[in-house]
């Protein structure tokens, strides 16, 4: 039996599954690759009339080509059939019906697939900006084997201005890895899929024979199918064992419209993670392309969200177009005032904010979650499972959370650090959003987040704003240091307590001492009174007790 290590490492030619990659058979249902051999269809003579028209639209595609008039792409009289390509049944299942078992996406852990990494490779690491920085992979950018670059995916979620990306956004995120992560990025670029934004940007900074890597749905093969969009002479291949390109696909060359031959390369894209069960090649241009499947970064920790949310919530999560970008235009907000009862706004049932009390606040949901007010986290997470044993339930909208995490048992208490202004709070694999205190200023105690044990959640200043005040005081200044700021963190870790802790703020203290002893240069403000700092409107903030453990 081969080890999953050893799978990868094969450059043989082979049928394989157009959308996932893996190896086609057709002998045993129950065995990976499994597919339909596709019928013989018997074509009917039809009508002496339907052969009279098939007549002459075909002729009158064969003038109109003849003068130079006929535009494969755009002419309404043009009609191509495009090629079937095969593809195995858990495929077909999961992305024609919606039909699927976590249990035939596996996880992978990068032990299993960096075997098909060459030594001293150009990597090119695929990271969300969604949930960013929780995707990112340090030990990938730090590989002093490998030429690394930087691709951040899902650029629309947290800006609606395109002409941020170019400039502003890889400005900003080069010095980031530089002086907040410590390593050295040769080229960074930010880009959207759907809405095809910097995709030419992406394709020159492909090297000749690149690797792409990155955890499950960042985005990897949605921009392979970007590529294959934007440059009409690309299609998918696979390599030999020498690891030359062999290729096209049959049927690649028969068809005329290059957008229907783009359509004929794509990789399957799915919002179902780990889809892509075998690395696949592409040659776009003159580069060769590996997409690899996405991987976990520790695999013993790892929560799969379907444990946690209904399908149907958790696939509306997953789907890139449930984002709406008017968010980020409008930032329509909900008002949230705390309480001393512990007020709390819940999304979907399954996380829920807590602000201190006598604080207003604005809360911008970027996430594809009903909001709803209650008064304290007990009363949310014990209404989640009288809700979901009565369909007719009137909150039953508001709740999406399976069993056991009905029980408050099974939420962790996550306690904020002090910030100042606006922050985003980011949930791994699921998304952010935007809380930010208004009127006066004055420190009432700390936010808290109560989220179901195992999922990873942090905070970051806004990135949008971040990034295009720190370009702003770069181009004043002409210092490259100025285009992200290093006088504070960033981004910070989430600090999880007891759910009776009283004293929260002298307790984060204590944590982050502990969480700094092996880091001793990031520790900061420890000899000034803590009350002092925060009694205060700091400008820039100061981030008290931020951390984050690459």
């Amino acid at each position: 039996m081969k080890s999953r290590l050893q799978a990868f490492k094969q450059f043989t030619r082979f049928v394989s599954c157009k959308s996932c990659g893996v190896e086609l058979q057709s002998k045993n249902p129950s065995v990976t690759g499994y597919y339909k051999p596709p019928r013989a269809v018997r074509k009917d003579a039809g009508t002496i009339e339907d052969l009279k028209y098939l007549m002459f639209t075909q002729e009158l595609q064969l003038k109109k080509h003849e003068i130079g008039l006929l535009d494969p792409d755009t002419d309404p009289d043009y009609k191509e059939p495009i090629p079937k390509r095969l593809v195995c049944k858990r495929c077909v299942d999961a992305i024609s019906h919606n039909r699927y078992n976590s249990s035939d996406f596996p996880i992978h852990s990068f032990n299993d697939i960096k075997g098909a990494l060459p030594h001293a490779a150009n990597v090119y690491h695929v990271v969300s900006l969604s949930d960013f920085p929780l995707s990112l992979d340090k030990t990938i950018l730090a590989e002093k084997n490998n030429r690394n670059y930087l691709l951040l995916s899902k650029a629309d979620q947290i800006t609606y201005k395109s002409s941020m990306l170019p400039h502003k956004g890889s400005a900003f995120f080069a010095e980031f890895c530089r002086r907040h992560i410590g390593v050295h990025v040769k080229k960074v670029v930010l880009f959207s899929n759907p809405r095809n934004w910097n995709i030419p940007s992406v394709i020159n900074a492909l090297a000749k024979r690149c690797y792409l890597l990155g955890n499950p749905n960042v985005g990897k093969t949605s921009l392979i199918n970007s590529l294959l969009h934007e440059k009409s002479t690309s299609f998918q291949a696979q390599l030999d064992k020498r690891g030359n390109v062999i290729g096209p696909p049959k049927g690649h060359e028969q068809i005329q419209s290059t957008r229907r031959r783009a359509i004929f390369n794509e990789g399957g894209v799915s919002h179902i993670p780990n889809f892509t069960r075998t690395m696949q090649t592409y040659l776009i241009e003159d580069k060769v392309v590996n997409d690899l499947p996405g991987y976990t970064m520790d695999p013993t920790k790892v929560s799969d969200l379907a444990n946690y949310i209904e399908k149907e919530t958790l696939d509306n999560i997953r789907k890139t177009s449930k984002f709406k970008i008017d968010k980020l235009i409008k930032q329509n907000y909900t008002s949230l005032t705390g309480s001393k009862t512990g007020k709390c706004l819940s999304f979907g049932g399954i996380f829920h904010l807590v602000p201190p009390n006598s604080t207003i606040n604005q809360v911008v949901n970027y996430i594809p979650l009903p909001e709803h007010e209650f008064s304290n986290v007990e009363k949310a997470v014990s209404l989640s499972l009288e809700v979901l044993q009565s369909e007719n339930h009137s909150l039953r909208q508001f709740f999406a959370l399976k069993k056991p995490f009905t029980d408050i048992k099974m939420f962790d208490r996550h306690v904020i650090p002090p910030f100042n202004g606006a922050i985003e709070i980011v949930l791994k694999d699921i998304g952010y959003f935007q809380v930010k205190p208004t009127g006066k200023y004055g420190f009432n105690g700390l936010y808290e987040l109560w989220v179901p044990k195992g999922i990873r959640v942090c905070i970051r200043e806004p990135l949008s704003k971040l990034i295009s005040k720190s370009y702003e005081k770069y181009i004043e200044s002409g210092d490259i240091a100025d285009v992200c700021p290093t006088d504070r963190p960033l981004i910070s870790d989430t600090y999880i307590m007891n759910h009776t802790e009283e004293d929260t703020f002298a307790r984060m203290r204590e944590m982050y001492i502990n969480r700094t002893s092996k880091d001793i240069l990031s520790r900061r403000l420890l000899q000034k009174d803590p009350n002092d700092i925060v009694g205060t409107l700091q400008s820039p903030p100061s981030n008290l007790y931020w951390y984050y453990k690459w």
